[in-house]
């Protein structure tokens, strides 16, 4: 589990005590304490409480197409295509992954079609293709109508109907989600996200700053991790890179807090904006 260390905002140190002290003596109490206060607030209060001027935008996103590599420890044992295009204002993001591990093959393709609107995500359609050795394949499919509040899903041959009061995202484009939201450097994220039939709550925090190699260069990265119940659950972690418009350059899935593969930055390619 991914433990955090918050401090206290309304902890002072000494010396903000005898700086009060001197200036009551000099009978400058009133000012210098404005002007003590003024100076230890940015330094106590978290960020998220700072007043911007200026209205903070999303991530510019910009059509793309990107190859990873997939790592079990310093060994490579796959790849990954992910790719983001548009047309008629609709957003297509789509991930295919390919991993082989001695006897084991493992293919997986997830594809989402949504729309935008400054820091929200309207799912439309979901898909996910699942290829594994000594399994039957795994299709899952979820198709939202927001005009009667509708999510419509089947997974092989069950099907489901969920009635929806709120925006929701799909088990893709929450990751699209995160990284739009991330110019607003908030201290955590809760986003909602539907998955065969139900919907999860997943609450994601921001561990501060990292630096992360890659085959396509070094970056200085902002780590969002999911933070979880149980020890044995699955999670995420992305590390998404402020110079790119925080594009995820490292993302990584851990089971029993132990690493299932992390996924590395091989090559980032920007497409023509077809809007």
């Amino acid at each position: 589990m991914i433990m955090r260390h918050w401090h206290n905002p309304f902890v002072f140190n000494s010396n903000f005590f005898n700086s009060i002290k001197d200036c009551y003596k000099l009978k400058l109490f009133k000012w210098s304490f404005f002007l003590i206060i003024s100076t230890y607030i940015p330094f106590t209060f978290s960020q998220e409480n700072i007043i911007h001027n200026e209205p903070i935008k999303p991530s510019r996103i910009q059509p793309y197409q990107a190859e990873y590599s997939i790592f079990d420890g310093k060994k490579k044992m796959g790849s990954a295509l992910r790719s983001l295009t548009i047309k008629n204002n609709q957003w297509l993001l789509t991930m295919s992954t390919e991993i082989s591990k001695y006897f084991y093959k493992l293919e997986f393709k997830e594809t989402s079609r949504f729309l935008t609107d400054g820091f929200d995500i309207t799912p439309l359609h979901y898909e996910s293709v699942t290829k594994r050795s000594f399994k039957d394949d795994r299709i899952i499919t979820s198709q939202f109508d927001w005009k009667k509040m509708l999510e419509i899903g089947s997974y092989n041959e069950s099907e489901w109907h969920i009635n929806l009061s709120e925006l929701v995202t799909d088990h893709l484009n929450f990751q699209h989600l995160l990284r739009l939201k991330a110019p607003l450097n908030l201290r955590e994220q809760q986003i909602k996200v539907s998955y065969k039939g139900h919907i999860d709550k997943l609450d994601f925090f921001n561990e501060g700053y990292e630096k992360v190699s890659t085959e396509f260069g070094t970056f200085d990265t902002v780590l969002w991790a999911q933070q979880i119940e149980n020890k044995g659950d699955k999670y995420f972690l992305f590390w998404l890179a402020p110079e790119l418009d925080y594009f995820p350059v490292q993302l990584a899935q851990f089971r029993n807090g132990k690493p299932e593969g992390v996924i590395k930055l091989k090559s980032l390619t920007y497409l023509n904006d077809d809007a």
